[in-house]
């Protein structure tokens, strides 16, 4: 490997190296970078979303992919993937259903306070509101205490922290969002 470096005069703190499709070289590129290089950091279309993922991990791809498969129009919005949404930026998307797939440690502060959380910042799910719901139906076992809005993965106060429950609670969570746009 090494040897391959010195012939194209590249030094190991300078890799990866991109080679974009019109030419460009990119050595150590960032995300923002790299999402542009591939032509997939695109703005934000002014439409109504079925289906709008916060975070990229397991869970939340699980759920982007069998949402668009079941013909939701969807939205993956991530703050560090290629092409995510950078830190510093925002935007108002109007969508019939929310997801928050944020991690094992839980980057809940942005969230509203209308988002009932545990001590530890877990999004509490399901049945963990049964005290405070005010709907006259229960609410589904992925809701949040925001009738529409869905948590799965390692976010969700009580889940297992693991990446097959992840992905499986991502994808059964669409279920609940057609249940959920069914009903409304």
């Amino acid at each position: 490997m090494d040897a391959l470096l010195k012939q194209f005069k590249v030094t190991a703190d300078e890799t990866p190296v991109v080679i974009c499709a019109d030419g460009r070289i990119l050595r150590h590129p960032s995300n923002a970078e790299l999402a542009d290089c591939m032509d997939i950091r695109k703005p934000l279309e002014h439409t109504v979303y079925d289906l709008a993922v916060i975070g990229a991990g397991p869970a939340g791809l699980a759920a982007a992919v069998y949402g668009a498969s079941e013909g939701l129009k969807s939205l993956v919005l991530d703050r560090m993937g290629p092409g995510g949404r950078e830190a510093g930026h925002s935007a108002t998307v109007e969508c019939a259903a929310v997801f928050i797939f944020i991690g094992s440690t839980p980057h809940t502060n942005w969230l509203p306070q209308a988002i009932a959380v545990d001590g530890n910042g877990f999004v509490k799910t399901g049945m963990q509101l049964a005290e405070s719901w005010r709907l006259r139906r229960p609410p589904f076992p992925l809701e949040t205490s925001v009738p529409g809005v869905f948590a799965a993965g390692d976010v969700r106060c009580g889940s297992t922290k693991r990446v097959a429950s992840a992905a499986g609670e991502g994808s059964m969570a669409v279920q609940f969002v057609h249940q959920y746009l069914a009903s409304n």
